[in-house]
């Protein structure tokens, strides 16, 4: 099972064009995560506030894959809960560390067994 940190570095390096994973210094063995698009702006990604935009972007690229979306809306289904309007019918409520080991499971599905 991979941990939070390893998924984010994980996915990240999955978006080469819009994410730059550095370390701070040389002697840094942590890697962190940069956006470097004008679209975003050039900073380190605050995961509590950006989190679900790294997703979505990864998700957008697997989107290209039929297996894939099938697989995202298919994990998406057990994150749904109603909500209380009644033309809303369901509203997804996953977190992105949801999202991102739902990722992970899709492009490495050998590191996802418990």
């Amino acid at each position: 099972m991979m941990t939070l940190n390893e998924m984010k570095i994980a996915v990240c390096e999955k978006l080469p064009e819009l994410i730059e994973m550095r370390r701070h210094t040389d002697t840094d063995e942590a890697l962190f995560a940069y956006w470097k698009s004008v679209k975003y702006g050039f900073h380190q990604i605050n995961w509590p506030t950006e989190g679900l935009q790294v997703c979505h972007e990864a998700e957008k690229l697997l989107l290209e894959d039929e297996w894939a979306t099938y697989s995202i809306l298919l994990h998406q289904a057990t994150c749904r809960i109603p909500c209380n309007s009644p033309t809303c019918g369901y509203t997804l409520h996953a977190t992105y560390e949801q999202r991102l080991e739902t990722l992970c499971r899709i492009w490495w599905p050998e590191n996802s067994k418990t």
